[in-house]
C-alpha cells in the first residue's frame, strides 16, 4: 500500500499521543509473571502488542478488554509452555524478552519469527541464557526456530550490550531465578531502555544492584534469586518514539497557535523524551503547558549541530528529516545499531532523503545531514514504521509530490498515524487499498 503526501503549509490541531510500546509490552509480560489479576489501563493495540497479547495467552493468561483497559489473570509459575509453538513476527522486543521467560515455564517449546526478524541478532541472547542453564538450540545454519527446554537457573555470564532488549528480558526473569544472577555488560546501548526496565523492578520491589566494571565499558547487573512481581495496577504513559514524527512535522509546520499533544509525560524515563530538548537547543518553539500537554510551534529557524545519538536510535528517521531544514545541518552520530533494527535505519534514511535531493552522507555509525531543499519522489519505507513516518513527514514539506510505499508498516506501533496527521490538515492520501 502506497501513501501519497502533496506539499502542506501548517499544521494545527490536538491529538492524543498512542501509549508506549515498550511499557505496554512490559506491563503485559510483568502481568504473566506476577500471577493473580492485574489491570493495565490506556494499552497500546498495535502489531507488536498482538504479538505479546498471543502469547501470553498461550502461556495461560487470560485477558478480558475493556476499551484500552485490560484485565489479565495469570496462574504464576510455572509458565504453560510445555509443547507449545511460540510466534513472535516482527517483534523485536516480544521476541527478546520472551525467550528468558520460557526457561520459567513446565516444559520444551519452539520459538518463531518472521522473515524480518530473522535478520535481526537473537544469538546473543540464546548464548547469555544456555550459559543461566536454559538449552537453547538453533535448527541448523537458519538458527530459526529455536528449540527451548531446560530453567533458567541464574548464575553468572555475559550480555552483549548491543542491543538494550537483551539485558532488559534478561532482568525481568532474573528475579525467579534459583541463583543470584550477574550479568557482564560490555559498552551497553539505548541505556535509557534499560533504566525503563529497572524502574519497574524497583516499583515493583525487585533488590537488584548495578555497578560500574573496573573495566571501562563494562557494567554489572545483580539481580537476587527467588523474588517474584505483585500483580499491576498501572496506565501506560504516551510513547515519545511515536510522538516524535508528530513532533517533528509539527516544528517544521506548525501554525501560530501550535499543535498540542496530550499523553506525554513530562517526566517519563522513556530515553527519547530527549528530542523535545535537543529541538529547544537548536531554536524551536517548544513548551509544556502542564505536565501532560506538549505545544509545538513551527516557524523558527533551527540551528542544528551535532547529536550523539546512541541513546536515542528510534529517534534517527525524524532527526534525519528535520536535519535538512536545520541552518547548520545536523551530524548524528555514534548510533551502529540503528543499522539492526527493522530494517539499517542509516541506510533506508539516506537512500529515501537522497532521492528527494537532501544532501546526506552515510556514515559508519551515524548520517551527515545538510541543509536541503526536497522535492518529490516515490520512496521505499523498507518495512519499517519508522522509516515511513519519517519519510512521510518530508513528503509533507517537499515541492511536488511524495509516494512513499509500503506504508502499512506503521501498524507496528501507530496504527492511526495516517489518520491523525490528516485531522492536523496533513495532504495524505492512501493508493492501492
Amino acid at each position: 500500500m502506497d501513501l501519497i503526501i502533496k506539499k502542506t503549509s501548517c499544521l494545527s490541531g490536538l491529538v492524543t499521543v498512542p501509549a508506549s510500546k515498550s511499557q505496554t509490552v512490559r506491563a503485559l509480560l510483568i502481568s504473566a509473571l506476577a500471577g493473580g489479576t492485574s489491570t493495565v489501563s490506556n494499552v497500546l493495540e498495535c502489531d507488536d502488542t498482538m504479538r505479546a497479547e498471543e502469547v501470553l495467552k498461550m502461556l495461560g493468561v487470560q485477558i478480558k478488554k475493556n476499551g484500552s483497559t485490560w484485565t489479565l489473570k495469570s496462574g504464576g509459575l510455572p509458565l504453560k509452555t510445555a509443547g507449545k509453538n511460540f510466534y513472535t513476527g516482527d517483534s523485536g522486543i516480544t521476541t527478546r524478552f520472551l525467550l528468558p521467560m520460557l526457561g520459567l515455564g513446565d516444559g520444551p517449546c519452539t520459538l518463531n519469527v518472521s522473515a524480518q526478524m530473522r535478520a535481526r541478532p537473537t544469538l546473543p541472547l540464546v548464548k547469555a541464557l544456555n550459559r543461566l542453564g536454559m538449552q537453547i538450540e538453533k535448527s541448523g545454519a537458519d538458527v530459526w526456530p529455536l528449540k527451548v527446554s531446560g530453567q533458567f537457573l541464574g548464575g553468572e555470564t555475559e550480555v552483549d550490550g548491543i542491543s538494550s532488549q537483551y539485558l532488559s528480558g534478561l532482568l525481568l526473569a532474573s528475579p525467579y531465578a534459583e541463583k543470584d544472577t550477574i550479568l557482564h555488560v560490555q559498552n551497553l546501548n539505548e541505556k535509557p531502555y534499560v533504566e525503563m526496565t529497572l524502574s519497574w523492578l524497583k516499583n515493583a520491589g525487585i533488590l537488584y544492584e548495578r555497578r560500574a566494571g573496573e573495566q571501562s565499558g563494562i557494567e554489572t547487573f545483580i539481580v537476587e534469586s527467588r523474588q517474584k512481581f505483585k500483580p499491576l495496577n498501572v496506565k501506560i504513559s504516551g510513547d515519545y518514539s511515536s510522538a516524535s514524527c508528530l513532533i517533528a512535522a509539527a516544528t517544521l509546520l506548525g501554525a501560530a497557535d501550535g499543535i498540542k499533544l496530550l499523553g506525554l509525560s513530562k517526566n517519563d524515563p522513556q530515553g527519547d523524551r530527549k528530542l523535545v530538548d535537543i529541538l529547544q537547543e537548536m531554536g524551536a518553539d517548544i513548551r509544556w503547558e502542564n505536565d501532560d500537554t506538549l505545544c509545538v510551534r513551527g516557524g523558527r529557524i533551527l540551528t542544528g549541530g551535532r547529536v550523539d545519538a546512541n541513546e536515542i536510535p528510534d529517534l534517527i528517521p525524524a532527526l534525519a528529516v528535520l536535519g535538512t531544514q536545520m541552518e547548520n545541518g545536523l551530524q548524528i552520530v555514534n548510533v551502529p545499531q540503528a543499522r539492526l533494527k527493522e530494517t539499517d535505519r542509516l541506510r533506508s534514511m539516506s537512500e529515501g532523503l537522497k532521492k528527494m535531493g537532501a544532501e546526506i552522507e552515510e556514515k559508519e555509525d551515524g548520517l551527515i545531514v545538510g541543509a536541503s531543499h526536497l522535492s518529490g519522489a516515490c520512496v521505499d519505507g523498507f518495512n519499517d514504521h519508522r522509516t515511513v513516518m519519517a519519510l512521510s513527514i518530508a513528503g509533507l514539506i517537499a515541492e511536488g509530490e511524495t509516494c512513499v510505499r509500503g506504508v502499512e508498516a506503521i501498524r507496528k506501533t501507530f496504527p492511526s498515524f495516517i489518520e491523525v496527521m490528516q485531522a492536523l490538515g496533513a495532504n495524505f492520501e492512501l493508493a492501492n487499498l
